[in-house]
């Protein structure tokens, strides 16, 4: 399973276009490559989720067969390229990656045109595609279907901004420093920089911590093999 997104930015808000241009609907649990859809896969659905796949439910999800359709979270794992996971998931798994960065929502950083970003909000997930405009698998109701962000009832809570294939983590090669001290990027990608471990640079040995700030007068922790497992000490600023 990869949770590491494989798609350029232009190709992500491609994906998201397609399936609102194409009118694909919404059936709870289906996944892109669900489709088409089948009734044998309705009702698969149907053992696993009793409670959202009530009888009229289920005769709504019997009237799409043959035609396609998605989830919220299956939308944006596709426009990402990332294996299908569920939206609590989407979140847990940003936290823990170098590949996303996960923020409270605020108006102002969308309003910024950073196309791309997800949007989270519990039970729930849409795509921001730039220009105040969302497209987000929404209802049975409504397919997958485009909001404003000024629709105030939406109550987003969390941003997660992906590091979309072709995207520069990190534009300075060499050290670099921010608010809690130094650290040295060897690559453009995100997650290439030194941590947890010793690094010779322009001749000197220098010492990184696991979130890879550099550290004076290191403390170090080994293995049963003598392979480095942490390094840490003060931070140099």
């Amino acid at each position: 399973m990869s949770l590491i997104p494989t798609c350029t930015l232009l190709m992500a808000r491609t994906r998201a276009m397609e399936l609102y241009a194409n009118n694909w609907h919404y059936i709870y649990g289906f996944k892109h490559s669900d489709n088409p859809v089948t009734k044998t896969k309705i009702d698969q659905l149907a053992k696993l989720y009793p409670a959202t796949f009530s009888a009229n439910y289920i005769k709504k999800a019997y009237g799409l067969i043959g035609s396609n359709a998605i989830d919220c979270s299956g939308l944006v794992c596709y426009t990402l390229g990332i294996s299908d996971i569920g939206s609590a998931q989407i979140l847990e798994n940003a936290y823990g990656s170098n590949y996303y960065q996960v923020v409270d929502y605020d108006d102002r950083l969308l309003y910024s045109d950073k196309a791309g970003m997800i949007l989270w909000k519990k039970g729930h997930v849409g795509f921001y595609m730039g220009d105040h405009v969302v497209i987000e698998a929404r209802s049975m109701e409504y397919g997958v279907t485009t909001s404003k962000l000024t629709d105030s009832w939406r109550g987003w809570e969390k941003l997660i901004i992906p590091l979309y294939v072709g995207d520069n983590a990190y534009d300075n090669i060499g050290w670099n420093r921010d608010a809690e001290g130094w650290w040295y990027a060897y690559g453009h990608n995100s997650g290439e920089y030194y941590k947890s471990e010793f690094a010779e640079i322009d001749g000197k040995t220098y010492a990184f911590n696991e979130h890879g700030y550099c550290v004076r007068v290191p403390n170090v922790e080994y293995d049963e093999d003598g392979e480095v497992t942490r390094v840490y000490g003060g931070i140099v600023v």
